[in-house]
């Protein structure tokens, strides 16, 4: 490191200054790795996440989880921390917020899906079945190794198998 230094100037050699000056650090690395993400992947996954948590509804139960803490909090400053879980998670007694978490839920619009055919119907139709048998038939010939040794009894007594 005392090699690289220049001027009293640390110098990165795996960064590039423009036009020479070093006493300001680029926004980009230059030299990073393929397997590095940028700060747009990085914007752009967080995005996706919170689209795809926000499309499934995590949103409310996120919010749920704030009311009850704050519930849990409240109640805990009144009681002991048996009755303050107990009031807090019964049902009862609902804060503003739980309310309005209730009511938004409700009012959420839902995707209507068109339900399934509860059972298949076909339609009748006059055929008839007819099986009709081979004409001749061949067997097959029991010469091979696999079938002689598939006909002769097994080995007594049975192999035993040693681990090393």
């Amino acid at each position: 490191m005392a090699g690289d230094r220049t001027r009293g100037k640390i110098a990165l050699a795996s960064w590039r200054f423009p036009l020479g000056r070093t006493n300001q650090m680029p926004l980009t690395r230059h030299d990073r790795s393929a397997s590095s993400p940028t700060v747009m992947d990085r914007v752009r996954n967080t995005l996706l996440i919170l689209v795809l948590l926000a499309g499934t509804g995590a949103h409310w139960g996120a919010l749920q989880s704030v009311a009850w803490t704050r519930m849990l909090a409240e109640n805990l400053r009144t009681s002991s921390f048996a009755d303050a879980v107990s009031r807090t998670f019964d049902g009862q007694h609902p804060c503003s917020l739980c309310k309005v978490i209730a009511s938004a839920k409700k009012s959420e619009k839902r995707l209507e899906f068109p339900q399934p055919l509860a059972r298949l119907e076909f339609p009748l139709t006059a055929q008839s079945l007819l099986l009709v048998a081979p004409t001749h038939s061949r067997l097959v010939p029991t010469t091979g190794e696999l079938v002689e040794s598939l006909s002769e009894p097994p080995p007594t007594p049975p192999p035993r198998t040693t681990c090393a």
